[in-house]
């Protein structure tokens, strides 16, 4: 057996070392890079890389592409000086021209290393599926802005948004992640951490653009949008919501609908956007280094800082964290695929419900921050639940004056007797007055003291046996 085994490893050693001498020309494929979707009409570019196997200097080697049974388009890349085991990209002159609407593979192949025949074929061969899509779902792109109240610079964020981005852009959401202020939550100091190089500045979609890395000073928001693609995305995306102002509970679902098979770590998020947010003290007053500055006319004589400053498009939270939801969309997908992300919360720290939006987010994930981007998100407003309204939320309860200025009076009308609470709450769900009695049948009146409350929207709630009754209720200021 030992000896059977020595012949057997001697004749292995021949064949390889006869192989290797025959081999002195080899290429072979390494990748097609050739976009994985099309639209009808489309002009495709067939493109990847390659690589040398000979023990000869490679110095040309010809590339050919068909699509199925169809024609063979050919050329020959010459001036190649590639030594073995070295790697380089081509690109094909001959270009596909999208004639029809089905989906289409591509054969692509390497052959003819220096003019000979390629004896080791194996690897020679790829190929490419190029699904064809007939229109592109909405995208919308976000712009997560660096700032802080801190940061004297920072006002001028939100001014280039609204008047340099929008009127180019309507589909871009600027998602402004604070730092170092009262404005700010875990998750968005983790984003913040991961990319931030500086205040202000900001990044598109979490990823490089055009010839710009990812973060990006405000004056070159505008040059990277310009240079970004705006409408491929794999899915479609919508949020929907409803708001419950009796329960102070808020639904919420990101839906995405694939349109083409897909492959990669991909997750669910929502960010919650808060508009017209006011607060005292310096986590909210607004450093404004533009103040003695004649360059932003808007921000000049208005203090610095600046006080009572309305922060907008301020991100509240990130229901899916800084990364995304995990475990809801599989590694791979396919067309026609749907997946939902789903919460019921009770928001917190929201200063007004109605300044609030949502923003559906579908985002790849790797453990490389270079490639975590964000493939198509969804911006909307909150959407009370049937049966409510902004108005009124419900008219079963009298309450005068509304507006109050510093006592309310409501008046209820029992059918029986039984256990009742009297409960106010602002708009971010904080229980300003609260009482307890047993109510008799009838007629009966409570006065609310609100001398000492905030201007704004209260919800009170007068519970008795378990059922439940809500009217609105607005504090004015007293002039």
């Amino acid at each position: 057996m030992k000896k059977i085994a020595l012949l057997l490893s001697l004749c292995s050693l021949l064949f390889s070392n006869s192989y290797a001498q025959i081999a002195a020309n080899d290429v072979e494929l390494l990748s097609i890079s050739t976009n994985i979707w099309a639209r009808p009409g489309d002009v495709v570019q067939i493109k990847g890389s390659f690589k040398t196997k000979g023990t000869d200097v490679l110095d040309r080697a010809t590339f050919s592409w068909s699509v199925g049974d169809g024609d063979v388009y050919s050329f020959v890349m010459g001036n190649l000086n590639m030594s073995k085991n070295r790697d380089s990209t081509f690109t094909h002159p001959d270009l596909l021209t999208i004639a029809g609407s089905e989906d289409i593979i591509v054969k692509v192949w390497v052959s003819e290393p220096n003019g000979e025949a390629d004896v080791e074929s194996r690897r020679d061969t790829l190929y490419r599926t190029i699904q064809i899509i007939g229109e592109f779902p909405e995208r919308q792109i976000i712009l997560e802005e660096f700032t802080g109240a801190w940061c004297g610079w920072c006002p001028r964020g939100p001014i280039t948004y609204r008047d340099e981005i929008l009127p180019a852009h309507p589909n871009v959401i600027l998602a402004a992640l604070h730092n170092g202020d009262d404005m700010t939550f875990s998750a968005g100091n983790t984003v913040v951490g991961a990319y931030a190089a500086g205040f202000p500045s900001g990044m598109i979609d979490r990823r490089a653009v055009g010839n710009f890395p990812i973060n990006l000073s405000t004056n070159q928001w505008i040059q990277a949008l310009n240079q970004m693609d705006t409408e491929f995305t794999p899915a479609a995306i919508n949020v929907y919501n409803y708001y419950y102002p009796d329960t102070y509970e808020w639904k919420i679902d990101v839906v995405v609908d694939f349109i083409m098979d897909f492959s990669g770590s991909l997750r669910l998020n929502c960010f919650i956007l808060e508009d017209s947010v006011i607060g005292t003290g310096s986590g909210y007053d607004q450093s404004n280094y533009y103040n003695t500055r004649t360059d932003i006319p808007e921000l000049q004589d208005i203090g610095n800082p600046i006080i009572g400053y309305k922060h907008n498009h301020v991100v509240r939270d990130m229901l899916g964290g800084a990364w995304g939801q995990t475990g809801i969309i599989p590694n791979t997908v396919k067309r026609g695929d749907r997946y939902i992300f789903s919460r019921t919360i009770k928001p917190k720290g929201i200063n007004d419900i109605r300044n609030v939006h949502l923003v559906g987010v579908l985002q790849a994930y790797s453990s490389n921050k270079a490639n975590r981007t964000i493939l198509n998100a969804k911006k909307v407003d909150v959407s009370l639940a049937t049966g409510y309204n902004w108005t009124q939320v419900e008219t079963k309860l009298k309450l005068y004056p509304n507006p109050v200025l510093d006592i309310a009076i409501l008046e209820m009308d029992y059918q029986n007797a039984g256990h009742g609470i009297i409960e106010v709450v602002n708009i971010s769900g904080q229980t300003v007055y609260h009482t307890e009695f047993e109510a008799r049948s009838g007629k009966q009146v409570v006065e609310i003291d609100t001398k000492n409350w905030n201007a704004g929207v209260y919800f009170v709630r007068a519970t008795q046996n378990d059922k439940v009754q809500v009217i609105k209720l607005v504090k004015n200021i007293i002039l």
